[in-house]
């Protein structure tokens, strides 16, 4: 949850900052932990070129919290059960399935 909260609040920073941070989340996993959740990904947003006190401002603000649990209930009302899933044409693709979503694109049905 506060990943998809920072994240959030990066995207309405700077898309650009987002996809930095999007990436630095990625090669630090193991860096973040649930008692450090917030001040990590605050600080790899910081890296990214994100203005930290707004990203703080954001996370805390109940609207926040409101919008990323508001975009959850959508993806499980369309069937989204982990990530990524994609959906394409009518078929969902759970897992990061390259080969899948390349038959997918170029071959479909």
């Amino acid at each position: 949850m506060t990943a998809a909260l920072v994240g959030r609040c990066a995207f309405q920073q700077s898309p650009d900052g987002f996809w930095k941070l999007h990436d630095a989340i990625y090669d630090n996993q193991e860096k973040i932990t649930p008692d450090g959740a917030l001040d990590k990904l605050v600080q790899l947003g910081t890296d990214a070129g994100l203005d930290a006190p707004k990203l703080r401002t954001c996370v805390a603000d109940p609207q926040t919290t409101e919008l990323v649990r508001k975009s959850m209930a959508e993806g499980v009302n369309v069937g989204v059960e982990g990530t990524p899933t994609t959906f394409v044409n009518g078929r969902t693709v759970v897992g990061p399935n390259q080969p899948l979503l390349q038959r997918i694109l170029h071959y479909p049905n």
